[in-house]
Protein backbone atom coordinates (compact mmCIF):
# COMPACT_ATOMS: atom_id res chain seq x y z
CA UNK A 1 0.00 0.00 0.00
CA UNK A 2 1.34 3.68 -0.97
CA UNK A 3 1.23 6.70 1.27
CA UNK A 4 -1.50 9.07 0.54
CA UNK A 5 -4.04 6.46 -0.80
CA UNK A 6 -7.16 6.53 1.12
CA UNK A 7 -8.66 3.25 1.12
CA UNK A 8 -11.52 1.80 2.90
CA UNK A 9 -11.36 -0.08 5.93
CA UNK A 10 -12.66 -3.47 4.41
CA UNK A 11 -10.37 -2.81 1.47
CA UNK A 12 -7.28 -2.57 3.91
CA UNK A 13 -8.28 -5.36 5.14
CA UNK A 14 -8.59 -7.65 2.42
CA UNK A 15 -4.88 -6.46 1.46
CA UNK A 16 -3.54 -6.67 4.89
CA UNK A 17 -4.77 -10.37 4.99
CA UNK A 18 -3.59 -11.12 1.44
CA UNK A 19 0.03 -9.61 2.49
CA UNK A 20 0.21 -11.95 5.41
CA UNK A 21 -0.75 -14.82 3.03
CA UNK A 22 1.93 -14.21 1.56
CA UNK A 23 4.28 -13.43 4.03
CA UNK A 24 3.53 -16.83 5.89
CA UNK A 25 4.15 -18.89 2.38
CA UNK A 26 0.25 -19.50 1.57
CA UNK A 27 -0.96 -18.13 -1.41
CA UNK A 28 -3.89 -15.64 -0.44
CA UNK A 29 -7.28 -17.66 -1.89
CA UNK A 30 -8.50 -16.62 -5.33
CA UNK A 31 -12.65 -15.64 -4.69
CA UNK A 32 -14.71 -18.78 -5.62
CA UNK A 33 -16.74 -18.65 -8.54
CA UNK A 34 -20.39 -19.25 -7.96
CA UNK A 35 -20.97 -23.47 -8.47
CA UNK A 36 -23.38 -22.90 -11.55
CA UNK A 37 -20.66 -21.62 -13.34
CA UNK A 38 -18.23 -24.29 -13.29
CA UNK A 39 -19.37 -26.66 -15.86
CA UNK A 40 -20.82 -30.31 -14.90
CA UNK A 41 -18.89 -32.18 -17.54
CA UNK A 42 -15.78 -30.23 -16.62
CA UNK A 43 -16.09 -32.24 -13.37
CA UNK A 44 -17.00 -35.44 -14.52
CA UNK A 45 -14.12 -35.29 -16.95
CA UNK A 46 -11.44 -33.91 -13.95
CA UNK A 47 -12.80 -36.47 -12.13
CA UNK A 48 -12.06 -39.04 -14.38
CA UNK A 49 -8.56 -38.01 -15.20
CA UNK A 50 -8.15 -37.36 -11.90
CA UNK A 51 -9.24 -40.76 -10.97
CA UNK A 52 -6.83 -42.45 -14.34
CA UNK A 53 -4.01 -40.37 -13.45
CA UNK A 54 -3.60 -38.72 -9.88
CA UNK A 55 -5.69 -40.68 -7.93
CA UNK A 56 -3.06 -43.89 -7.36
CA UNK A 57 -1.00 -41.44 -4.92
CA UNK A 58 -3.48 -38.69 -4.34
CA UNK A 59 -5.93 -40.90 -3.10
CA UNK A 60 -9.56 -41.27 -4.47
CA UNK A 61 -10.74 -38.62 -2.43
CA UNK A 62 -8.12 -36.55 -2.54
CA UNK A 63 -6.37 -37.59 1.44
CA UNK A 64 -3.10 -38.10 0.21
CA UNK A 65 -1.42 -41.99 0.12
CA UNK A 66 2.10 -41.46 -2.44
CA UNK A 67 1.57 -38.04 -2.46
CA UNK A 68 0.27 -35.60 -0.31
CA UNK A 69 -3.47 -34.28 0.35
CA UNK A 70 -5.54 -32.44 -1.55
CA UNK A 71 -7.82 -31.94 0.69
CA UNK A 72 -7.45 -28.38 2.19
CA UNK A 73 -4.41 -27.87 0.08
CA UNK A 74 -3.79 -24.21 0.29
CA UNK A 75 -1.69 -24.58 -2.70
CA UNK A 76 -4.46 -25.08 -5.16
CA UNK A 77 -5.39 -21.23 -4.24
CA UNK A 78 -2.98 -20.77 -7.29
CA UNK A 79 -4.02 -21.21 -10.21
CA UNK A 80 -1.58 -21.11 -12.30
CA UNK A 81 1.01 -23.34 -9.63
CA UNK A 82 -1.70 -26.29 -10.00
CA UNK A 83 -1.43 -26.50 -13.72
CA UNK A 84 2.25 -26.55 -14.06
CA UNK A 85 2.39 -29.12 -11.02
CA UNK A 86 0.24 -30.74 -13.18
CA UNK A 87 2.33 -30.16 -16.66
CA UNK A 88 6.13 -30.27 -15.20
CA UNK A 89 5.76 -32.11 -11.88
CA UNK A 90 8.09 -32.06 -8.70
CA UNK A 91 10.76 -34.15 -6.97
CA UNK A 92 7.80 -36.30 -5.31
CA UNK A 93 5.61 -36.48 -8.45
CA UNK A 94 6.09 -37.08 -12.14
CA UNK A 95 4.59 -34.58 -14.83
CA UNK A 96 1.85 -34.78 -17.12
CA UNK A 97 3.06 -33.07 -20.27
CA UNK A 98 1.24 -35.28 -22.76
CA UNK A 99 -2.28 -33.94 -21.70
CA UNK A 100 -3.97 -31.67 -23.51
CA UNK A 101 -4.16 -28.10 -22.31
CA UNK A 102 -8.19 -28.86 -21.75
CA UNK A 103 -7.57 -31.86 -19.69
CA UNK A 104 -5.35 -30.23 -17.41
CA UNK A 105 -7.55 -27.62 -17.21
CA UNK A 106 -10.32 -30.12 -16.81
CA UNK A 107 -7.98 -31.67 -13.51
CA UNK A 108 -6.82 -28.36 -11.86
CA UNK A 109 -10.68 -27.13 -11.57
CA UNK A 110 -11.89 -30.49 -10.18
CA UNK A 111 -9.04 -30.69 -7.87
CA UNK A 112 -9.57 -26.89 -6.75
CA UNK A 113 -13.21 -27.84 -6.28
CA UNK A 114 -13.67 -31.35 -4.62
CA UNK A 115 -12.51 -33.09 -1.35
CA UNK A 116 -13.49 -29.96 0.26
CA UNK A 117 -11.83 -27.54 -1.94
CA UNK A 118 -13.33 -24.31 -3.36
CA UNK A 119 -11.06 -22.34 -5.72
CA UNK A 120 -12.37 -22.05 -8.92
CA UNK A 121 -12.32 -22.47 -12.57
CA UNK A 122 -8.94 -23.07 -14.66
CA UNK A 123 -8.91 -22.62 -17.95
CA UNK A 124 -7.34 -24.21 -21.16
CA UNK A 125 -6.32 -20.92 -21.88
CA UNK A 126 -4.45 -20.33 -18.52
CA UNK A 127 -2.68 -23.94 -19.03
CA UNK A 128 -2.00 -22.89 -22.40
CA UNK A 129 0.16 -19.89 -20.82
CA UNK A 130 1.76 -22.00 -18.21
CA UNK A 131 3.12 -24.56 -21.01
Amino acid sequence: MRKGILVSGVAVGMILAAGWAVAQGTPAAEPAPAAAEIAPEVMTTGGSLFRSNCGVCHGSQGQGAAGPQLAGDAFLARADAVAGQIIRGSDYMPGFPRLADDQVAAIATYIRNSFGNSFGVVTAAEVAAVR
